[in-house]
């Protein structure tokens, strides 16, 4: 038989044991007469088995547990607040009242304060009794017509006091009139940065937001009803918040979707479908539902709520932002009933997407996209430069880093939606002006004249001033070597030398897993370590899938 030596302490599980005549008379455990002791009880356990029991001892002190008045003789209220985000449809949400006194009590009086828009729904106007341990549950109706802004009090005022629900959230209205494709969809990405530049030229770089803010502007076309709608919506809603569809990621739904369904069978890949966000379906006439987000899977997207209509196949599934119409821009009407637009959104949030995996050379990123050669890109060497000038005697000019800092424009096309997926991670993973990559010239900068042997450290190529000129120094001691066969290869090259007329030697860091061959090598391009020039990038769409953007990066000075 175990022996337990310790001390049993007060605990309130009993000590407030309902002696409620209206739910029957019945006698308390024995076990509670000895709890409800003022000072406790010590002793030791008796056995009660037909066995004996491991000799164990045990010492210690039992503390007090979870109280019953904790949970019961008081008015439970669930939820005490809505947060109900965007609002972007009719909805409605349960409130639960729980009286859980074990005798009755009542609601005398709900008083509501700033509830415009919406609705709570009662069993019968008070005062209602609640029953001992008695459940109701009062339905709020929240309707898209109402303040841009809601923030209301509903106050429950029992005969035992006043409990309080808060409802809070902000009404949206959906931009239904489709972008006219004729003229580009323009995105315009910002992102913040702050940069220490010091006197050499090396920068210190802090990025300030955590995800960019989005622009977006197109042309749209309204034409007698949608017109006359849309010029009242305007009228009422300009200066709200819009659920603007993201026109680039839309999709046709193939199947219908049938009121009280909840799921759209799209792909997601690359789409700005997410978790929490909005969704809008768009039908013929500028008719629309619009949804919230609950999963999104490869194929599909889960919706936190049913489908009120039935969309037909044909329909246009949007993933949608928040927005606010910026620069509000006048309606041309071409005839009485027929107008075209151009509006201007920006995002109310910033916008987090997943930045590109990128391959690493000396533990930093590598452009690999080559860029476009159709318009023609630009190097800069532009020189960190002081200019002294008094206007009388000479002028001094200083090389402050004394070292030239290229700046590479060019223009990016991604031809299809692979591409336009890859460069929007791509700037993404650059976050503004603060991430640098290495960034290849493209340009056949050096001609390899030997074979680089396996093993082989010693590289010569064709006379080109580098001993002279060049000396290794930064945005002159790395290079791109791409054979015809695919393979790339980054090295750090040192040691400048001249052999002859028409050759120079230089040294590189790592040996090559392959012979070198000149006629195998496609190109040898110089690296320079840049970051954008700009934190604000232009994306111009001409269809769902074909964009363009001119990047511009500069080279500061680096020592990595």
């Amino acid at each position: 038989m175990a022996v337990l030596i310790g001390i049993t302490t007060p605990t309130g599980i009993y000590t407030d044991y309902p002696l409620n005549t209206d739910l029957g008379s019945y006698p308390e455990p024995n076990f509670a007469l000895v709890w409800r002791q003022v000072d406790g009880v010590n002793g030791s356990k008796i056995s009660t088995q037909p066995i004996d029991e491991n000799k164990l001892l045990r010492i210690g002190m039992r503390s007090n547990t979870f109280a019953f008045l904790d949970w019961y003789e008081r008015i439970h209220v669930e939820p005490a607040e809505f947060n109900l985000g965007n609002i972007v449809s009719e909805t409605q949400r349960p409130i639960s009242l729980w009286n859980a006194f074990f005798e009755p009590h009542t609601l005398n009086n709900i008083v509501a304060v700033g509830d415009d828009g919406l609705a709570l729904t009662i069993p019968h106007a008070p005062p209602i009794v609640f029953a001992p341990l008695e459940q109701i549950f009062f339905t709020l109706q929240i309707d898209v017509n109402g303040p841009a802004v809601v923030d209301a009090l509903y106050s429950f005022q029992f005969d035992v006091g006043t409990y309080d629900v808060h409802v809070v959230g902000v009404r949206i209205v959906a931009w239904a009139w489709e972008v006219n494709w004729l003229t580009p969809v323009t995105e315009r990405l910002s992102w913040l940065t702050d940069i220490e530049e010091n006197y050499d030229g090396s920068e210190l770089r802090v990025q300030l937001r955590a995800a960019p803010r989005a622009q977006w502007e197109f042309t749209f076309d309204v034409a007698y009803e949608v017109r006359r709608t849309f010029e009242n919506v305007i009228f009422n809603w300009g200066a709200r918040i819009w659920a603007l569809p993201i026109w680039i990621d839309a999709h046709t739904i193939l199947s219908p979707l049938i009121s009280g369904g909840q799921t759209v069978a799209v792909p997601t890949a690359g789409t700005d479908f997410h978790v929490g966000g909005l969704a809008l379906m768009i039908g013929a006439g500028g008719l629309y539902e619009a949804f919230t987000v609950a999963t999104v899977n490869a194929d599909s997207v889960e919706l936190e709520q049913a489908a009120i209509n039935t969309w037909p196949a044909g329909s246009r599934f949007y993933p949608a932002r928040a927005a606010r119409l910026e620069d509000p821009r006048a309606t041309g009407r071409l005839t009485r009933n027929y107008a075209r637009g151009i509006t201007r959104m920006e995002s109310v949030e910033e916008i987090e997407r997943t930045p590109l995996t990128e391959t690493l050379y000396r533990q930093l990123p590598v452009m690999e996209r080559e860029l476009n050669w159709r318009e023609a890109p630009t190097i800069d060497y532009a020189r960190k430069v002081e200019t002294i000038d008094y206007d009388v005697g000479r002028v001094q000019v200083i090389d402050e880093a004394d070292l030239p800092l290229p700046q590479h424009s060019f223009l990016f096309t991604a031809m299809n939606r692979e591409d336009s997926d890859y460069l929007r991670s791509w700037l993404y993973a650059r976050k503004g002006r603060c991430q640098g990559v290495w960034m290849p010239t493209w340009s056949d900068d050096l001609i390899l004249t030997n074979t680089i042997l396996v093993g082989g450290l010693a590289m010569e190529v064709e006379a080109c001033g580098l001993t002279y000129f060049a000396q290794a120094d930064v945005h002159r001691r790395d290079i791109r070597i791409e054979l015809k066969s695919g393979h790339v290869y980054y090295r750090r090259v040192s040691n400048f030398e001249i052999i002859d007329s028409t050759r120079e030697r230089m040294t590189i860091n790592t040996v090559f897993g392959e012979n070198i061959v000149p006629a195998e090598v496609r190109r040898i391009s110089w690296l320079h370590y840049v970051r954008l020039d700009a934190d604000s990038i232009e994306l111009t769409w001409s269809t769902r899938a074909h964009t363009e953007c001119v990047l511009t990066l500069k080279g500061p000075r680096n020592d990595v």
